[in-house]
């Protein structure tokens, strides 16, 4: 049973789906902004915090174009593993600017930990907006799919949205420097799962192994002419409590993280 919980878990967190994410593909819809420059060899270094201890350093980077479905993109890179939040979700992925939005291509690495890994596949999602209110839900991801593991059927349903936060003049990152003309988003991650488990031949019982809740919320300010320059992410879950059915999980029951990004050097054009 343990091991069958274990397998549950693993193929519950690998998220992936087909169907079309938001977008807008004019990309003769050019404007000023410039949020996230867009140059080959651009680079980012971040500092990078879990509960208020520093765990390393990021270094973000641009490395190449890439060519998807007709349109040209910018894949970005980290030298060595991604301690971040915002660098994991970059990282080997391509990122396009259309009119007033950055769209990202790739696989999200939306991980809780290294036993709840959450990738979900997305083409074209909507990162940021600087053309959108604060409050306006700028991309969505959202889907769930069923399959039977070792007798057990296992549905998992997700929902990944942005939403563009607040227009600031000047922002001061904590313990950092001061940034003008910044903007921000929100980045949510909804992920419920459950299964059903066979208490007697034809009679199943259905259970939940993660009620619908946020577990990953993050909060990126973007500085014009500079990129991101500050990220706070929360990552937290609690699973339900299987010990009356003398089931132990591999992972804990509750997890709750802190982490913050934070820009030390960079070099863009």
């Amino acid at each position: 049973m343990k091991n069958t919980i274990l397998s549950l878990f693993a193929l519950a967190a690998v998220v992936s789906s087909c169907g079309s994410d938001n977008s807008d593909d004019n990309n003769n819809n050019q404007n000023n902004d410039n949020y996230l420059p867009l140059t080959v060899d651009n680079y980012w270094k971040y500092e990078v915090s879990a509960d208020n201890a520093v765990v390393g350093n990021d270094s973000l980077y641009i490395e190449k174009d890439t060519t998807i479905n007709a349109n040209v993109y910018k894949k970005f890179a980290i030298n060595g593993l991604p301690n971040g939040f915002f660098s994991g979700v970059m990282n080997g992925n391509a990122v396009r600017k259309s009119g007033s939005k950055i769209l990202l291509t790739g696989t999200t690495g939306l991980n809780l930990s290294a036993e709840l890994p959450v990738n979900i596949e997305i083409v074209d999602l909507p990162v940021f907006d600087s053309a959108a209110s604060t409050g306006t839900v700028i991309g969505t991801k959202a889907g769930s799919f069923s399959q039977t593991i070792s007798g057990f059927p296992l549905t998992v349903t997700y929902s990944l949205t942005a939403t563009q936060g607040e227009t600031l003049p000047t922002h001061t990152v904590p313990g950092g420097a001061e940034y003008t003309d910044v903007k921000s988003v929100s980045i949510k991650l909804n992920l419920k799962v459950t299964t059903s488990v066979e208490i007697f031949p034809g009679n199943s019982l259905s259970i939940p192994v993660l009620q619908q809740q946020d577990v990953v919320v993050s909060t990126t300010y973007f500085a014009n002419d500079i990129g991101m320059v500050y990220a706070s992410t929360n990552i937290a879950y609690e699973l339900e409590d299987f010990s009356s059915l003398g089931i132990t999980l591999p992972i804990p029951q509750t997890f709750s993280q802190t982490q913050t990004e934070k820009l030390i050097a960079h070099q863009v054009e």
